[in-house]
């Protein structure tokens, strides 16, 4: 639009130029001068406001790739980091999740069970941050958490978010959305798999399933 505007401009002073000069005959010697210095600035006044506006749309051009450049960049690293923390996550969950499955299948007692739990949370709690906040399962109807939280009566553990896509899922490991989390509080994404069912509980209706809490707070740190 302003290319437009300055070269107008441009073609008005010449257009108004040629209609002088076929005139220019009948003008005095001053009046020539006087035109061609009004012309002369006229043209150079049009062409620097066109440099002028030039450079300034081709450094806010530049400008603008940059800041889009950066920002997608940021992007990716952001999108690369979270991919990696979510994979960690996931990969400590298989593991605990598979190591109960062979205690269970093999006749581990509950209380083994439940202490592995416990240790794979305090060994948690040394090598990750404190956004993981421990493994939790479901076994044979009895829920146990490995950071020692003991839910309140009314706690159904069948009736959470996360015993639900992990059922549904069938053995497949699931990222559950963000929740409230009953224990601490806070929004967390949670990493659910189902596992071999022994029945020892006197209920086939019941699923086992082991988990692993992951705090919000770093993906929003993350994505911010």
């Amino acid at each position: 639009m302003t290319y437009f505007l300055v070269i107008a401009v441009l073609f008005l002073l010449v257009a108004l130029y040629l209609l002088v000069f076929r005139n220019r005959r009948k003008m005095s010697a001053g009046k020539r001068s006087r035109l061609n210095f009004i012309f002369t600035i006229g043209v150079t006044l049009a062409l620097t406001v066109f440099a002028v506006v030039y450079n300034n749309v081709i450094l806010h051009n530049a400008s603008v790739i940059n800041v889009y450049e950066n920002g997608e960049q940021e992007v990716k690293t952001n999108a690369t980091e979270l991919e990696n923390y979510l994979t960690l996550a996931v990969t400590t969950l298989r593991v605990a999740a598979d190591s109960v499955d062979i205690m269970e299948k093999n006749g581990r007692s509950e209380q083994e069970i439940y202490q592995y739990v416990t240790d794979q949370t305090k060994m948690q709690s040394e090598q990750f941050d404190e956004n993981f906040t421990g493994i939790y399962a479901f076994i044979n109807g009895k829920y146990m958490d490995g950071s020692g939280w003991v839910p309140p009566a009314d706690y159904e553990p069948t009736s959470r978010d996360w015993y639900k896509d992990a059922v549904k899922a069938n053995g497949e490991t699931v990222i559950v959305p963000p929740y409230v989390d009953a224990q601490t509080g806070q929004v967390v994404v949670t990493i659910a798999k189902r596992i071999s069912d022994t029945n020892k509980g006197g209920n086939d209706k019941l699923k086992n399933v082991v988990c692993l809490d992951v705090i919000v707070k770093h993906i929003k740190e993350v994505t911010q």
